[in-house]
């Protein structure tokens, strides 16, 4: 699966067919490159920071925090723009 971000939503697309799987639109601002982790997809937009659930590409977490994403030591980090890094303790 391949996932890429297109006016503002997260599309998912099968990397063998390029045939379009699912969407996430959560507020339609989506920004900041995705990552992978715990079977969550993590994206942020402009406003939120995003948990989806694979198995059912449905949103399972939500906050309310912006910024490039990364994963580490069972940790979600989010370094805002305001120049505080933030972190959630994956589940």
């Amino acid at each position: 699966m391949v996932y890429a971000l297109s006016a503002g939503t997260l599309q998912a697309v099968d990397a063998a067919t390029g045939t379009w799987q699912w969407s996430f639109v959560g507020d339609t601002m989506l920004w900041y490159p995705p990552v992978i982790a715990n079977g969550h997809l993590y994206v942020s937009s402009s406003d939120n920071v995003y948990a989806v659930d694979l198995a059912s590409q449905t949103e399972a977490w939500t906050a309310a925090a912006r910024g490039w994403i990364a994963v580490a030591d069972g940790r979600l980090y989010l370094s805002g723009q305001d120049g505080v890094l933030r972190a959630y303790l994956l589940q």
